[in-house]
């Protein structure tokens, strides 16, 4: 009795507690840098700048302003990708020296989302960054979004739910009682869940053919394109158009043709295709295709989508057939709650492991959990989840005493406000751009070492993001020297982002031994490799290298709790419990299976005469 009232309050209070722990599917094409790196002095204005997203970009959907500081527009055109379809190239003009701005808008390929943002270069010599008054475009809460993703996943989670109901709880109940008393309760469960499914296919097919007009209307305005342009290039040339294409095809078809299939294992075939395709669909069509892991995230995300919304789903399936029926004290609602329980255990634990696993993706630091938007509203989430616990809690009694039932107007509307915080993370940008990587502070600017004959040393000025000056020392130790200095060479390699290593040439400056060279090769602050490389005639090359750190520009955030990375403590930690899942999984199933055996060496003792003989004798 004691484990039977556990599974009831967990069943009453796993709804919003699921759907909270859900990271949506979906996110934005944040800017992770950008050459020239922002707010950064050059001494000329560049030919073309670099703009580099976190996954793949329309070249048509997006769109570029380039302004002064008078607020004079200059000639910017996006010619172009890069190296891979996450990277915008823009041609300038011929701008005069100055400070400038350039504002963007990119629509993601991978998930159909448009984002804002600005950078601020200073051209010229003498130019002073602080002088800059550039207003940076806001990117507002989309609210019909909200509302249409809202809509969206209550209307898939009661088909995952129903089915779940449906296959996994009703028809093992129905085997279980079937003196004639049960059989009214059994018609009634199954009428309404299959009306729950029907209205959720209605409301999801149409949130989602609502979502797509909302996007591309989005794209549509951000780009200055027609209508007609932007489906073009934005739904039928994107990986996120045919994927939100074939979501809604998907839904759709199962909203007409469900109401009129009448033979349950039909319906549960095309229930479990339809919503195959348009969990994969929403996880495909999302940022994780974009990403360097494109499946295993897609996956990830697959799974955490249909185990979340389908517990969420069979939580309010399973409440509004209690409702109607007998209360709880009831056997047949007492055994359907006891075939949930453990379906519940596995839903919950694979909805956590995956969650768990995604969420170090969309909060980069501690710092923008607590100072962003995204962040905030996360942490609003987070809130509510702990309200609807405490409702369940104080609903305990009620609902397993003698007189059955809970407030469930209260945890409806907690549950609802839990459902729409959700909507609104999938709607907004994730706090994950370049603006929270960590802050890195100046370190010595001059090392040196000897090698071979040669005294290497290197200082680097002013050794921030953009423009900088290389000062190489390369003298010999020998006398006489051995042979001149032919040529001195610096490598420049990334050590924190997938960049191809840039060789400059420097050149002397007149004093002896002493090399320059003029350069933007330090993209953004943090760590590169630097390889100073000597050569002389008929002589092996001399080569110094040495780890380099650029620090962050002056305008970089103050660190408030920590700026370290969340990913990887969170990757660590998902593993770990998709692990530990398994085990537990594999551990159950056995305990099934050795438990199924008993009993049916029980049923076989008690029901054949010739068995209970020999085994007595």
């Amino acid at each position: 009795m004691a484990g039977l009232r556990r599974s009831a309050l967990v069943l009453i209070a796993a709804l919003a507690a699921i759907v909270a722990l859900a990271t949506p599917a979906s996110a934005h094409a944040t800017l992770v840098r950008s050459s020239p790196a922002d707010a950064s002095v050059l001494d000329e204005a560049p030919s073309q700048i670099e703009l580099i997203f976190s996954e793949p970009v329309s070249v048509d959907g997006s769109a570029v302003e380039f302004v002064d500081a008078e607020g004079n527009v200059h000639a910017a055109e996006i010619v172009g990708h890069g190296d891979s379809s996450s990277v915008l190239v823009v041609n300038l003009g011929d701008p005069p020296d100055g400070l400038y701005s350039l504002r963007w808008s990119a629509f993601s390929t991978s998930d159909g989302h448009v984002t804002k943002g600005m950078l601020v270069w200073g051209f010229g010599t003498g130019v002073d960054l602080s002088d800059a008054n550039f207003a940076a475009p806001k990117e507002p809460v989309p609210p019909v979004e909200v509302l249409t993703r809202w809509a969206l996943y209550l209307g898939l989670a009661a088909v995952l739910g129903g089915l779940v109901v449906s296959s996994g709880v009703l028809e093992g109940t129905r085997r279980r009682f079937t003196a004639p008393g049960d059989t009214p309760w059994h018609e009634m469960a199954t009428t309404r869940t299959n009306s729950l499914v029907v209205l959720g296919s209605r409301v999801a097919a149409g949130a989602a053919t609502l979502l797509i007009i909302e996007q591309l209307w989005s794209a549509k305005s951000a780009s200055g394109q027609g209508m007609v342009s932007t489906i073009e290039t934005s739904l039928l040339a994107t990986a996120w158009g045919r994927w939100a294409l074939m979501r809604a095809i998907a839904l759709a078809v199962l909203a007409l043709v469900l109401p009129r299939l009448h033979a349950p294992r039909r319906r549960t075939r095309l229930v479990a295709v339809a919503a195959g395709i348009a969990i994969v669909g929403q996880a495909a069509g999302s940022h994780s295709a974009g990403t360097e892991t494109g499946l295993l995230s897609v996956a990830n995300d697959v799974v955490h989508l249909a185990t979340s919304l389908a517990w969420g789903g069979a939580l309010f399936v399973l409440w509004r057939i209690f409702r109607a029926g007998p209360d709880l004290r009831n056997p047949v609602v007492k055994a359907a709650l006891s075939a949930f329980s453990p379906i519940a255990t596995a839903l919950f634990s694979a909805a956590l492991v995956t969650g768990v696993l995604s969420i170090g993706g969309q909060v980069r630091s501690l710092d923008a959990l607590i100072d962003s938007f995204y962040g905030r509203a996360m942490i609003l989430k987070l809130v509510l989840v702990a309200a609807v616990a405490l409702v369940a809690l104080a609903s305990r009694r009620s609902i397993t005493g003698d007189k059955p039932g809970s407030p469930v107007g209260a945890e409806a509307m907690v549950t609802a406000a839990v459902v729409g915080v959700v909507a609104l993370l999938a709607a907004v940008s994730p706090a994950n751009g370049v603006q929270w990587l960590p802050k890195i502070d100046a370190e010595a600017r001059q090392l040196a070492v000897v090698q071979n004959d040669i005294q290497l040393g290197v200082t680097v000025s002013p050794n921030v993001p953009g423009q900088n000056l290389f000062l190489v020392d390369a003298i010999s130790t020998r006398r006489p020297d051995p042979a001149p200095i032919d040529r001195v060479l610096v490598r420049v390699t990334p050590l924190e982002f997938d960049s191809a290593t840039t060789v400059l040439e420097a050149r002397p400056t007149g004093s002896r031994g002493e090399y320059e060279v003029p350069t933007t090769a330090f993209a953004v602050a943090g760590r590169y490799r630097l390889e100073l490389v000597v050569r002389r005639a008929d002589m092996v090359d001399v080569v110094g290298d040495f780890e380099w750190s650029v620090a962050s520009p002056a305008s970089a955030r103050d660190v408030v709790l920590s700026d370290a990375a969340l990913e990887d403590s969170t990757s660590l930690l998902g593993v770990a419990g998709a692990v530990a899942l398994i085990i537990a999984l594999g551990w159950f199933t056995l305990n099934a299976s050795v438990r199924q055996r008993r009993v049916r060496e029980v049923e076989d003792y008690l029901l054949d005469p010739a068995e209970r003989t020999e085994m007595e004798s």
